[in-house]
């Protein structure tokens, strides 16, 4: 599988310096991103089948997890998910007791629309972190490839390619792989 990447840029005369899984890109990605606004946050990424959560603790990536939802997104019951998902998730940190406390929870891959469902569903459960939609921009293109730069500020590298990115209509982020140039 990475050999195939390595040989078609090969090709074309450029050289890979790194490649990502999804989980570790994501990871990544979160850390160019979020990272740079909060120090301690919940991101939990939403698509139509599963919820992945991060969490970054102190500005350091911290924890993992990706779930399965059955519910529709703009429903009850996908808030009510959503909520639970959190939920389990400070119950992790009460376990590993981690006293840490959260910033922020960004939701992704859910329409702005819903985001006070999804806050009330949230506070229902007796979670005290404010909660808000979080839409990674990438312009308006329905690619299912895409690369851009970052603005000078950011400590990352030169490019990215994104490949096998769905959904670029902001309710669904999900790609298998980003590779660095």
């Amino acid at each position: 599988f990475i050999k195939d990447y390595i040989d078609l840029f090969n090709l074309a005369g450029i050289k890979l310096t790194e490649i990502y899984s999804g989980e570790s890109g994501l990871i990544s990605f979160t850390g160019y991103t979020l990272a740079k606004e909060s120090r301690s946050f919940v991101m939990l990424l939403a698509d139509e089948m599963t919820f992945t959560t991060i969490l970054w603790l102190d500005g350091a990536f911290y924890y993992y997890n990706s779930a399965r939802c059955f519910h529709e997104q703009g429903t009850a019951e996908y808030a009510s998910d959503i909520a639970r998902s959190l939920s389990q998730l400070l119950q992790f940190m009460k376990a590993h007791q981690i006293e840490t406390p959260l910033e922020n929870i960004y939701l992704a891959g859910v329409s702005k629309e819903d985001e006070g469902l999804y806050r009330n569903a949230i506070m229902e459960m007796g979670i005290d972190v404010p909660a808000c939609v979080y839409d990674f921009r990438f312009g308006n293109t329905s690619a299912t490839t895409l690369a851009f730069t970052p603005d000078d500020t950011a400590p990352m590298p030169k490019y990215f390619l994104i490949s096998s990115l769905e959904g670029i209509d902001t309710k669904s982020l999900v790609f298998s792989s980003i590779i660095v140039l």
